[in-house]
């Protein structure tokens, strides 16, 4: 992920468009969603209270925002200057100045741990193949497995828990197998291209790199 800083223009945010926060008092550390109002340029930024209710958020409070961009990940800290809560509660914000913006190239993959059952399109001889995806991207993943999963070019069909926030979906992913390579312990690991058309199970993927890549953590689920 490359690093680089962006204006507050840059972000070209319309209201109503979610953004993530970063409350001092969430137990857990993890954003929670609201939305954005509107902004006064150089002055302060507007977005919705209402959905932020339970962390008592105070006027001098430090918040982080992160937004997801086309290309990558938009994140500033900043502090609370106003809580409105009449005629609707609104949270009113140092204008942002700084802002880090984190470029995701669609080669770069977010490393995880993740049991996936596996089935040989081309070769029906190998269905449901337990294994673990390795590491992800939009374009395809890395697979071990215990067990012979198939030849180069084989079509495969990969069926995996994904957890983005509190939305958690068992996606059916199909791609083809570039790379098979037998490891000195007798397992096998597997580069596997992408080329699943349903769009619904490709966003809730690309949710998924985006919160993998941002939070910095390896989903295991056991």
């Amino acid at each position: 992920m490359n690093e680089e800083y962006l204006n507050f223009d840059d972000l070209a945010l319309e209201m109503g468009q979610t953004i993530e926060v970063l409350p001092q008092k969430s137990a857990d550390k993890s954003f929670a969603n609201t939305y954005v109002i509107g902004a006064i340029p150089d002055e302060c930024l507007i977005v919705s209270a209402a959905e932020l209710a339970e962390f008592g958020i105070h006027e001098g409070e430090q918040l982080v925002f992160r937004i997801m961009l086309s290309d990558g990940i938009a994140v500033f800290s900043t502090n609370v200057l106003y809580i409105a809560e009449v005629p609707l509660p609104l949270i009113y914000v140092d204008f942002p100045g700084k802002i880090k913006f984190m470029r995701i190239r669609s080669s770069i993959r977010a490393k995880i741990s993740l049991p996936a059952l596996v089935s040989n399109i081309t070769n029906p001889q190998y269905v449901d193949i337990s294994g673990q995806i390795l590491d992800i991207s939009e374009q395809g993943a890395a697979l071990g497995t215990d067990e012979l999963l198939g030849d180069r070019d084989d079509e495969i069909n990969i069926k995996a828990k994904f957890i983005v926030k509190k939305i958690q979906r068992i996606l059916s992913i199909r791609g083809k197998i570039i790379k098979a390579k037998q490891l000195k312990n007798g397992n096998f690991k597997y580069g596997i291209e992408f080329y699943e058309q349903d769009e619904n199970t490709m966003l809730l993927l690309y949710g998924f790199i985006f919160n993998a890549m941002a939070s910095g953590k390896i989903q295991k689920i056991r």
